[in-house]
């Protein structure tokens, strides 16, 4: 699906970026690497791939932290990763709030995080599409507005 978003919305996704939207979660999800990547999808697509790839959790890193370190890995990306991840972002945001509305305040705030403090750069329109669900989201929602400190 995320593959499809940047087709329809990211006129200028390269054939390496729609391949890493097809691969964004494989070195999470399962054993595969990056020289094996590299050598299955090629240099550029491999770079993407891992570039999306959140690092294993540090033990006694709680889910703020990780969620933080992640933000902060993501910040120093090319507007390429920044692109793929917000197709991801959008997609799953558009599920979770649909098939998980228990998670989904929780997931929603750590996205507008991630949109505000990791993911300008990236291409214009997705942001804009996930800030649109996200602004949606909260109208529909002002109890999960999360708190001024």
């Amino acid at each position: 699906r995320v593959r499809a978003i940047l087709e329809r919305y990211v006129p200028w996704a390269t054939p390496a970026m729609l391949d890493a939207a097809d691969l964004h979660d494989v070195m999470e999800d399962t054993g595969i690497e990056l020289p094996m990547l590299r050598e299955l999808y090629g240099t550029e697509t491999a770079h993407l791939v891992d570039g999306l790839s959140n690092p294993p959790k540090v033990e006694g890193q709680n889910r703020a932290e990780k969620k933080q370190s992640d933000a902060d890995r993501l910040k120093t990306k090319c507007r390429k990763v920044k692109t793929i991840k917000l197709a991801d972002k959008y997609d799953n945001l558009t599920d979770m709030i649909v098939t998980d509305p228990k998670f989904a305040p929780v997931y929603v705030a750590e996205a507008r995080f991630l949109l505000d403090y990791s993911l300008k750069g990236g291409d214009e329109i997705l942001w804009a599409m996930v800030d649109r669900v996200i602004a949606a989201y909260y109208a529909e929602n002002p109890q999960h507005l999360p708190k001024m400190a």
